[in-house]
């Protein structure tokens, strides 16, 4: 078994562009229907959850997280979870303050407040009170050994 991150930590010099390789390699392992394991997992999410947010705000993340046949209709809730396991806990409360806003919605902002709300919080976001590719980083670099193919 071939281990695909080191390689990709070694060529790569910027922190975004490494976990981004990750994240390719792991899309790749998804559409051919390989299991990920927790660690490939949480990085899945994390990276998904950051290109969800950049794309169309919490508001896609939600309906996109709660319509996706992907980890059993866990998505929002496993992302949270991979975000404090990095440490990123003003993003995991983010989620907390967008799940709050729309409350039981599964489709994302459903009143012309909500989607304020949800939009005022895409703000917050994008002010990136936390680097979450150098916590991804940290936390792939922690468990190397488990990104194998």
């Amino acid at each position: 078994m071939e281990n695909y991150a080191k390689p990709i930590l070694e060529n790569t010099k910027i922190p975004q562009n490494a976990v981004y390789g990750i994240y390719e390699v792991l899309i790749d392992k998804q559409s051919d229907n390989i299991s990920l394991n927790e660690i490939e997992r949480d990085v899945y999410l994390i990276c998904n959850y950051e290109g969800e947010i950049n794309n169309g705000g919490f508001d896609q993340f939600l309906f996109n997280g709660y319509n996706t046949n992907l980890f059993d209709g866990e998505f929002v809730k496993l992302t949270k979870e991979a975000l404090l396991k990095i440490k990123a806990n003003k993003n995991a409360e983010f989620i907390d303050s967008a799940m709050n806003i729309v409350g039981e919605s599964k489709t994302g902002a459903e009143t012309d407040e909500q989607a304020e709300q949800l939009s005022e919080l895409d703000n917050l976001f994008y002010k990136y009170p936390e680097d979450l590719s150098q916590l991804q980083l940290n936390y792939i670099e922690e468990h190397i050994d488990l990104f194998i193919k």
